[in-house]
């Protein structure tokens, strides 16, 4: 090269000087042919536009080299802890849905079965289904029920206690598929409670626990007191009901709190009341209680105490 361009080259940034350097790849137009001797360039002033000489403009118009293309395909990852999350989430709400239809159609067949007319059956129904949450909102959260906002909770609960009232009989109150999913049911509606009660800020893991049992039992505590029957989960005719819901609601929070992640808490918790239903069902678990004749005795003896009767 002539001293003129190395020159310019000099002053040239990176990529000018990179591709300056390599040698055409044909004749450029005005350089003297190969073979002649060497013409003194004329100096290039400071300041002076580098494309003053053909091969400073070649190099000027070379484009600037480019990293070399990945030739494998990208090593799959496994899913980020969002996307776990958000998966585990998606079946919460999945179960949130089937719970609530489950516990419209187990509450609107106690309704019916108890001689309630359409009317009162899908009124029962929608207690039964949304009574625990509404209980949680108003009561312990001092919040608007979430089927206010959420109102296809609301359509889901009537509909599914509309049908049940058209469609089918007390004898499938037991039924595998309605008791799965009120199992189901359970488990979920503990977890939804411990959350929203964590959501609503200043709740400890304690009351937070609470909303979670409230949310998965108190729409059956208002349903056995419309129908005039004994609150299932106050008394030991059945197996254990809201015990199951603790466990659930413990599970959540003990993985929440041990940093478990969302996935791991949701997932452990729905697992847990669904076993813990399960178990008490298949082993007839229950509460302990006072022995009947005793009980009958002492209440007999209060009431003598109370009305000044009784033998001398």
């Amino acid at each position: 090269m002539g001293r003129g361009v190395a020159a310019a080259l000099g002053r040239a940034p990176p990529s000018v000087r990179w591709a300056a350097s390599v040698p055409p790849a044909g004749p450029v137009a005005g350089a003297p042919p190969m073979g002649s001797p060497p013409s003194a360039a004329p100096p290039v002033a400071s300041g002076a536009p580098l494309a003053t000489t053909p091969v400073a403009a070649a190099a000027a118009a070379a484009p600037p080299p480019t990293s070399r293309q990945a030739v494998t395909p990208p090593i799959p990852h496994p899913p980020s802890p969002s996307a776990l999350d958000g998966a585990a989430l998606t079946g919460l709400r999945t179960l949130d849905l089937v719970g609530t239809s489950s516990f419209a159609v187990s509450g609107g067949l106690l309704a019916a079965a108890s001689g309630m007319d359409a009317l009162g059956v899908i009124a029962v129904g929608c207690i039964t289904a949304l009574g625990g949450g509404t209980v949680r909102d108003g009561l312990l959260l001092a919040a608007r029920p979430f089927w206010v906002a959420e109102t296809e909770y609301l359509g889901l609960a009537a509909a599914s206690a509309a049908a049940a009232f058209v469609a089918l009989d007390e004898s499938v109150d037991d039924h595998p598929v309605l008791w799965w999913t009120d199992a189901a049911g359970v488990g979920a509606f503990a977890v939804i409670g411990v959350r929203a009660g964590r959501a609503a800020g200043g709740v400890g893991w304690g009351v937070a626990g609470l909303c979670g049992v409230a949310t998965a039992t108190f729409g059956g505590v208002v349903r056995d007191v419309l129908i005039g029957r004994k609150v299932r989960i106050l008394h030991s005719h059945a197996e254990v009901y809201a015990s199951c819901a603790a466990v659930a609601a413990a599970t959540y929070a003990a993985l929440a709190v041990a940093g478990g992640g969302v996935a791991a808490a949701v997932v452990g918790g729905v697992t847990a009341g669904v076993a813990a239903r399960y178990a008490a069902w298949s082993q007839g678990v229950r509460l302990p209680v006072w022995a009947v004749a005793a009980t009958e005795k002492t209440a007999v003896k209060r009431e003598e105490g109370l009305t000044g009767e009784g033998g001398g």
